[in-house]
């Protein structure tokens, strides 16, 4: 994991936020940046092939909209989530 991969907007994410000026601007540099956040973290994609990050939407408690989670893995190949060795 030397380069940050290209990570996935979920299309109903997409959806959501392409009807109006505010939410295409709030999307068009949602890849660039959380490929920043990558970089910036030393963080890789750790998203099976063909997968969708979550979006936070659809859970009907009002919370999350407008949300992206993205599973990462250190660029060492260590789940984030876990202390290093």
């Amino acid at each position: 994991m030397n380069q940050p991969a290209d990570v996935p907007i979920p299309p109903d994410l997409s959806r959501r936020y392409s009807g109006s000026v505010q939410g295409r601007d709030w999307l068009a540099p949602l890849p660039r940046l959380v490929s920043q956040c990558f970089d910036r973290w030393q963080l890789g994609l750790d998203l099976a092939p063909d997968a969708l990050p979550w979006n936070g939407h659809g859970h009907g408690h009002g919370h999350g909209h407008g949300a992206i989670v993205v599973p990462v893995r250190r660029r060492g190949d260590t789940a984030a989530g876990q202390p290093p060795s």
